[in-house]
């Protein structure tokens, strides 16, 4: 597998089973405890090499290779790097479960169980 931008570029990342448990919990929230209508979910914010290197953790043998594109390189360089997600978890009870080793746990987990869903 070829990663795209450098070692050294943080990539946020939101798991979607975190997303998708961040909607729910929105929508099941107390109306009285929201006081806006827009808030910040932040997840995690590893490098690439952190992500490479926990995959390569989880299966030791798996071929990753840095090959960078510039221009996506700096494309992703100018992303947020952190979200302050503090009034999701003030007004609602908001927590980010999944990391990056959880993340990357559960992926493979997922890919392993379903790998028809992923060839």
């Amino acid at each position: 597998y070829a990663v795209t931008v450098e070692e050294d570029v943080i990539m946020p990342i939101l798991y979607i089973k975190d997303c998708v448990d961040c909607l729910i919990r929105l929508y099941e929230a107390d109306n009285a405890q929201l006081k806006r209508r827009v808030y910040c979910i932040a997840g995690f914010s590893p490098t690439a090499r952190d992500i490479v290197n926990e995959v390569k953790r989880v299966i030791p043998r798996a071929d990753i290779q840095f090959k960078p594109d510039r221009e996506l390189t700096e494309m992703v360089r100018s992303w947020p790097k952190y979200l302050d997600e503090s009034r999701a978890g003030e007004e609602w009870g908001w927590k980010t479960k999944y990391f990056l080793k959880e993340t990357v746990k559960d992926f493979v987990e997922e890919v392993q169980m379903n790998p028809g869903l992923y060839s």
